[in-house]
């Protein structure tokens, strides 16, 4: 009957992937303290997972909703907006997205703003604001903690798979000396200031690390390492091995 202790065991049964249990706790707690923001991000995270786990919109989509009710009820908490902004992102909801990125920095502590500028930056590049993306990306990406910051400068899941050993092989020069002409090749517009494929990679890899992490550190989760190579994709279907 603690809602402290509730909370705390709800969030420790979401990260142990128990998500019958976190969503139990949830409910049970919302029905206790429908105006607790911390119980609506509960509720908006079950919610997640099961839409990762399911591939469900409609589980997406009910995540949304309890993710804003959270940003209502604590509108100067920088976690609630940006636990939306991914979700707005991949609902194709830019403009929202785009507002909820800028709240969760201007209401970020000094120690979450470089997370929370990717966010705005990662916005920015899908509206169509380059040069505000570029500024912004080249702001954060070295001021993340360095197991964040790698993914930024990973170039593996980009590789053809029989090129991939010798990147990470590479010692730190050959591998900067790599990483430049490869960018320099892939610059679809040489004569703008910003390279756009670049932009477009430090885009997709905000979004796949928001929503799948790392599988162990140092490794892509494998549906982020697909969704950094090609973007996000146009169906998914759970599980089809064995339907007729």
């Amino acid at each position: 009957e603690n809602r402290e202790i509730a909370l705390a065991l709800g969030n420790l049964y979401l990260q142990g992937d128990m998500l019958a249990r976190a969503r139990d706790v949830a409910e049970r707690l919302v029905a206790l303290d429908p105006e607790n923001a911390a119980v609506r991000l509960l509720q908006g995270s079950v919610c997640r997972r099961y839409w990762l786990t399911e591939a469900d919109d409609e589980s997406r989509n009910k995540a949304i909703v309890y993710f804003a009710r959270a940003t209502r009820l604590a509108p100067d908490d920088h976690k609630c907006w940006a636990a939306l902004v991914p979700l707005l992102v991949d609902a194709d909801e830019l403009d929202q997205a785009k507002l909820a990125a800028a709240l969760a920095l201007r209401h970020a502590p000094a120690p979450a703003r470089p997370e929370a500028m990717l966010l705005v930056a990662g916005t920015a590049q899908r509206t169509g604001d380059i040069a505000t993306a570029d500024k912004l990306f080249r702001a954060a990406i070295p001021r993340l903690p360095a197991r964040l910051r790698d993914r930024f400068e990973d170039l593996a899941p980009l590789l053809p798979p029989w090129n991939v050993e010798r990147y990470l092989g590479m010692d730190a020069p050959a591998r900067e000396r790599f990483e430049e002409r490869f960018w320099l090749t892939s610059d679809p517009d040489p004569v703008s200031v910003e390279n756009e494929a670049r932009l477009e990679f430090w885009a997709r890899v905000t979004q796949a690390t928001l929503l799948y992490g790392t599988s162990r550190p140092g490794e892509w989760d494998m549906r982020a390492q697909y969704y950094v190579r090609f973007g996000r994709p146009a169906w998914a279907e759970l599980n089809p091995v064995g339907r007729g």
